[in-house]
């Protein structure tokens, strides 16, 4: 099947490429394609944390350039509140320090790797489990190092730090946009080792993904041009999330704001206090910009892993959270009532290749 949508996603790029003058050929079937399959134009990130650019011919190269730019331009300008001390922090750097567990609870488990071999291939190959055969005890990670405090994070090192990016695998409804255009919802994650949400540790658990969904526009005129414009915005918060236009959320200009709760890190698009599952308080501290590094989350070398980042509980909530896998928290479809405002309020198209500006 991968090599199907691959060799789909290299005949798109071949047709644009011998069509580029014709109108009457659309490269947003190749936008989405790419988007659905990442391999297609990015490489794996390695173990060690390298990134290597893979070489593309020119219509792809074009297309991973338009995509990157699109990416870029709707990740989140996250505020953290000031005492926050679990900031987000690269998966990788996490998993050097954790050893892995099996087991329906952490009284009943036995370790199958130390600290530090809880490795992405390992990982990898528990992922795999064979179709029709009864899975075995859920696996689980638990981190033996210190954890980082976010307070102390040097701006460099902030920059460093990965924003993960997904196609969600709950795509708007393709017959409801107009001709010519492509609605896409694009998953922004991050990563946090630990969830801090009271002082006496009931709902505290290690691990925590967290993230912002948006939904785009996308359209494309004779000269095939792409043009672009927020619709709206989901911000998830614990179990659940709530979906917001895009005339109701605030930028900087260019980029979408969140507010990520001391400690839960469920995420806002104001701050101040929330009445959630729990308490949460959201207040402006130190901002990350997240688009500094954009990294494709399929292809994290870890993805697939179907066990917990972080110690089973008796009590759920109070697990590690599950790992990033293919039915990963997929975001809900945005309902027709809401869509529906939402375009109403919904900010002009703009080319792509124009300079972003504010939404409103």
């Amino acid at each position: 099947m991968r090599g199907f949508h691959l060799a789909l996603v290299a005949g798109l790029a071949a047709l644009r490429s011998a069509h580029a003058s014709e109108s009457s050929v659309s490269t947003l079937p190749l936008l989405r394609e790419t988007l659905q399959r990442p391999e297609s134009v990015w490489s794996a990130r390695a173990d060690c944390g390298a990134y290597p650019p893979a070489p593309l011919p020119p219509a792809l190269e074009r297309t991973r350039a338009e995509l990157e730019q699109l990416l870029r331009r709707y990740a989140p300008r996250i505020w953290w509140h000031p005492e926050e001390r679990f900031g987000p922090m690269d998966p990788l750097d996490f998993l050097k320090a954790c050893s892995l567990w099996s087991g329906p609870s952490s009284a009943r488990s036995r370790r199958v790797a130390a600290a530090g071999e809880a490795l992405p291939a390992l990982l990898r190959k528990l992922g795999r489990k064979p179709e029709g055969r009864k899975p075995p005890a859920p696996e689980n990670l638990r981190f033996e190092g210190n954890y980082p405090d976010f307070r102390r994070l040097s701006a460099s090192e902030l920059e460093r730090v990965p924003m993960f990016w997904r196609l969600s695998p709950r795509q708007p409804d393709a017959g409801a946009a107009p001709a010519g255009t492509l609605r896409v919802l694009l998953e922004y994650w991050y990563y946090s080792p630990y969830n801090e949400a009271t002082p006496i540790g009931i709902g505290n658990h290690e691990g925590d993904w967290e993230g912002i969904a948006m939904l785009i526009e996308l359209r494309e005129d004779a000269r095939g041009a792409l043009s672009h414009r927020p619709l709206a915005g989901y911000y998830a918060a614990h179990e659940g999330g709530a979906w917001h236009c895009a005339s109701e959320l605030d930028w900087t200009p260019e980029h979408p704001e969140a507010f990520s709760a001391l400690g839960t890190h469920a995420t806002y698009p104001t701050e101040g206090r929330k009445l959630a599952l729990a308490l949460d308080h959201a207040a402006r501290g130190r901002a990350w910009e997240s688009w500094r590094r954009l990294l494709p989350l399929e292809l994290e070398p870890y993805y697939g892993f179907t066990g917990r980042w972080g110690p089973l509980s008796a009590l759920g909530f109070m697990s590690g959270p599950r790992a990033p896998a293919p039915s990963f928290k997929a975001r809900p479809p945005i309902p027709p009532e809401k869509l529906n405002r939402c375009l109403q309020t919904a900010p002009a198209l703009k080319e792509l290749s124009e300079s972003p500006g504010s939404a409103e």
